[in-house]
């Protein structure tokens, strides 16, 4: 089974190199969660 984590967002723009609002447009157009949501599972 895999193991998840849920990180925040610096935690995501650490290991990605993405700004925040590239991943924002990552959300926005994939998922659900919109910008309101403060934590991604890893």
């Amino acid at each position: 089974m895999a193991q998840h984590a849920i990180i925040r967002l610096p935690a995501v723009k650490a290991r990605t190199g993405l700004s925040r609002s590239t991943i924002y447009s990552f959300i926005k157009a994939g998922s659900s969660y919109g910008r309101s949501f403060a934590s991604w599972l890893w």
